[in-house]
């Protein structure tokens, strides 16, 4: 997998499980879809 290169995006890894949040100032939102898909976009 590419590393996805957008505005806002962390990339954390916990125990082995990869999370992608949306963060912008203080407010961190878990993005659900997979990293890459049209569903991700969307929800980014």
């Amino acid at each position: 997998m590419k590393k996805l290169e957008l505005p806002y995006l962390d990339t954390i890894t916990v125990k082995r499980h990869t999370y992608h949040d949306f963060r912008k100032g203080k407010t961190r939102v878990r993005l659900k879809a997979a990293p890459g898909s049209e569903a991700f976009l969307r929800e980014y």
